[in-house]
């Protein structure tokens, strides 16, 4: 269940990486950022979820 969950969550980041930057080059520092954080905290809860199942 995690790893789909993971799976759906790489392909809408990915999707919604790609479009911004294709809509705007100057975003693409910033969301590179955003996009670490935002996996480091889903590592974290898939982590947790499985620790604790």
């Amino acid at each position: 269940m995690e790893g789909f969950m993971l799976g759906q969550l790489a392909q809408t980041t990915y999707t919604y990486t790609t479009t911004t930057v294709n809509d705007d080059k100057g975003a693409v520092a910033g969301l590179a950022l955003f996009s670490g954080f935002f996996l480091i905290i889903w590592l974290a809860v898939a982590i947790f979820m499985i620790v604790t199942m």
